[in-house]
């Protein structure tokens, strides 16, 4: 079977960047674009306005040290108020590796990933994370699910 190019496959996903690097989020924004994700970009959550927005994406994509707020800390209210929506920590002080999970962190913070990696890597992990947390949310409705006639007397 064939595959559909990449491209087509990432427009089925909503990413949202908030980073306070400008020149970063218009070039992250710009890759971004070419090939074929939907990304918001914000430099601070004040940008943001409200947590709740948040919900119309498929995965956050935030630099750890926002100022007002880290990215550990914005991951810990998306774990308890968003469902465990799937959280990158974007790096500038990591090295230029892609680093995993630590097990401290929020459920939600699916990978840190060092900002030198690129857009096209941080893509990448934001797609990945997208989707596990679609496949987890699948898997928690299969299992609320009762078999049919289940409940029913005769």
């Amino acid at each position: 079977m064939r595959q559909r190019p990449r491209n087509l496959q990432a427009k089925a996903f909503k990413f949202v960047l908030i980073d306070r690097d400008l020149d970063f989020g218009e070039s992250f924004l710009l890759d971004a674009t070419e090939q074929g994700y939907y990304v918001d970009c914000y430099r601070s959550m004040l940008e943001v306005g409200y947590l709740g927005r948040f919900l119309q994406y498929d995965a956050v994509i935030v630099n750890d040290e926002l100022g007002e707020m880290s990215g550990l800390e914005l991951g810990e209210y998306c774990d308890k108020l968003l469902g465990n929506l799937p959280v990158i920590l974007l790096s500038e002080h990591a090295p230029a590796v892609a680093s995993g999970r630590d097990k401290s962190w929020p459920r939600s913070i699916f990978k840190r990933i060092s900002k030198k990696l690129g857009a096209a890597a941080i893509l990448d992990a934001a797609q990945l994370a997208a989707e596990h947390h679609v496949d987890n949310r699948m898997a928690d409705l299969m299992t609320q699910v009762e078999p049919a006639g289940a409940g029913f007397t005769s």
